[in-house]
């Protein structure tokens, strides 16, 4: 089985696990006392359910953090594993939101007194952080896609 087939996998069990708590959730309060002894068998069936989601849940994520610490992915001749690179990833990605809120602020204020080497400075780096995400982010899918986990 390959890492995204099971990361597809997680994403159906974490939605039957979210959609199986809100069909408790409206059990849980009994408006008509006749429905009381239907609504606890029920709500008995539905935890065990429940709990049996959450342990495959737990599986799938070992697994997968697994195969992401294990999968090795070179970024600027560095190798890293895949988990490392989906770091630096989100960082960029941190790092680029930041770059775009200065551009916003210095955008707002359209004052004299800003620098315009600072504004052609700050979009090169939103530039170039977009390519280095898109980059690194379209490795890290092609990763994904070719891992086989046990």
């Amino acid at each position: 089985m390959l890492l995204a087939e099971v990361l597809i996998e997680r994403d159906y069990v974490n939605e039957s696990i979210r959609n199986l708590s809100n069909i408790i959730e409206n059990l849980l309060i009994v408006y008509d006392e006749s429905n009381k002894e239907i609504n606890k068998k029920r709500l008995k069936e539905l935890f065990k359910k429940l709990e049996d989601l959450y342990k495959k849940c737990q599986q799938l994520d070992i697994v997968i953090n697994r195969a992401q610490a294990f999968a090795t992915i070179t970024i600027n001749e560095t190798e890293v594993s895949l988990k490392d690179a989906m770091i630096i990833r989100d960082v960029m990605g941190n790092r680029l939101k930041c770059f775009v809120n200065f551009l916003d602020i210095v955008i707002r204020k359209k004052s004299d007194k800003v620098i315009n080497d600072d504004i052609d400075n700050i979009v090169e780096i939103i530039d170039t952080l977009k390519i280095d995400i898109k980059t690194l982010n379209t490795k890290i899918q092609g990763k994904i896609w070719n891992i086989e986990v046990k």
